[in-house]
């Protein structure tokens, strides 16, 4: 069988072990002082070691690459890494440290042993770590260039040998599944949510059902799991509910917004009293890449003319406006204001990097708000103060701001491309009277 992803796994920690609590009670996921010895010692990491090292636990020589350790001050001295507390680690997140930061030496300095879950969210959160140290010229152009080198050579060398596979537990359903899905067909509300098309109390309890049935692989462990855990192809919302559990909510052709619902899953096939269900979503996919995509197109045009002569006048300038955003920034939430500045009294200004983030965190600590300075509220003539507009510009050395308002176009005709492969309904409940009530 294909081996299971690097941990650069595809399952956080978490699912075996509490942070807060961690044991390494079970042998089978426990990295030995030879097995992680064995790992340490490789001072070239080339695809053939990589090879070597991963196979099973029993023989002192390999190890697992979800085997669990603890990273510990001593070990990151050993690395070259500065680790100030002890924390549970995987011997695959060691060798992608290893093996892929570790040598790009400008790049390892200014890096903390990455401790994170290489799906598809963590890579993109790594990739931007990485981006905005090259931004604010933490690093150069020849680490960057070293560094997107190594992850694409991890990622594409070892895929032949360690990325999973779909496996009958992740296409076949299992009889908890088949017994879930019969109880819910039976219950009286989802009969009438079916005859009445009411989409929130059928989503609500395929939900369920597939919260149930994800539980139960987990403590399987499947290979296919770790391709719908990674969201690098495929989810468990769209591609494993339709193939195993039932299609759901499909929008009609003839009127998008309104819907039809299929209880049908594609490993079944198509009931004769479904087909139409099943035309509307051929229909409606390949007309949102037909159509839709000319309206994003066109958007783009209206924007570039409408906008394309917005400009900063300076990078350097500041209108002195009294207005900004009033903002209570999280730990993520800074992350869309990044390079923007805040107003921290006495007329100062705080620019927000990888510096100063978790400051304005602590800023905003307690549900307290900082005034961010935005587009919105310059009153620079002849375009936009720098000031207001952000110093990622200044680095990017732009000052044609407008012409970036044609991304808002091309996100629709993206999103026009996807809905192709992914015609999956989301639905949301919002309580609008207590929304309403908050307003003064």
């Amino acid at each position: 069988m294909i081996k299971k992803i690097l941990d650069i796994s595809n399952k956080p920690i978490d699912n075996h072990y509490s942070q807060r609590n961690f044991s390494m009670k079970s042998e089978k996921i426990k990295a030995t002082e030879a097995q992680l010895e064995a790992v340490l010692a490789v001072e070239d990491w080339t695809l053939d070691e990589i090879k070597r090292k991963i196979a099973h636990l029993g023989d002192s020589q390999f190890v697992s690459e979800r085997a669990v350790f603890m990273m510990t001050p001593e070990i990151g001295e050993r690395i070259g890494s500065t680790v100030k507390r002890a924390f549970p680690s995987t011997i695959g997140r060691l060798i992608f440290n290893l093996a892929c930061l570790r040598p790009i030496k400008d790049l390892w300095k200014v890096m903390d042993y990455h401790n994170e879950v290489l799906n598809s969210g963590g890579i993109g959160d790594l990739t931007d770590k990485v981006t905005k140290l090259f931004i604010e010229q933490s690093i150069d152009h020849v680490a960057m260039h070293e560094f997107i080198t190594a992850f694409n050579w991890m990622g594409f060398s070892t895929a032949s040998f360690m990325s999973a596979t779909l496996d009958l537990g992740t296409v076949k359903p299992s009889p908890l599944m088949k017994k879930l899905k019969k109880d819910m067909l039976a219950d009286p509300k989802i009969k009438t949510a079916i005859a009445t098309n009411d989409i929130s109390t059928y989503t609500n309890a395929q939900n369920k059902v597939l919260a149930q049935v994800k539980e139960e692989l987990e403590g399987k462990e499947t290979s296919g799991m770790n391709i719908y855990n990674s969201g690098a192809g495929g989810s468990w919302g769209n591609n494993f509910k339709n193939v195993t559990l039932g299609r759901g909510v499909v929008p009609r052709s003839d009127d998008p917004s309104k819907f039809n619902i299929s209880t049908a899953a594609l490993i079944d096939g198509i009931p004769r009293d479904q087909l139409h269900v099943f035309a509307d979503l051929s229909v409606t996919a390949s007309s949102a890449r037909a159509l839709g995509t000319s309206q994003g197109g066109y958007v783009v045009k209206q924007f570039n003319a409408a906008f394309g002569s917005l400009v900063i006048t300076s990078f350097d300038a500041d209108c002195k406006t009294k207005h900004g955003m009033e903002r209570s920034l999280d730990a993520k939430s800074i992350n869309d204001y990044y390079l923007r500045f805040i107003e921290i009294g006495g007329g100062k200004l705080l620019r927000i990097d990888s510096t100063t983030k978790q400051q304005v965190v602590d800023m905003c600590s307690g549900g307290k708000t900082v005034k961010i300075r935005s587009p919105l509220y310059c009153v620079e003539k002849g375009g936009l103060c720098g000031t207001c507009a952000g110093d990622l510009f200044r680095v990017l050395d732009t000052k044609t701001i407008g012409l970036l308002s044609s991304k808002i176009g091309s996100k629709i005709l993206l999103a026009s491309m996807k809905a192709f492969h992914d015609m999956s309904v989301k639905v949301s409940s919002i309580d609008v009277h207590s929304k309403f009530m908050k307003i003064k």
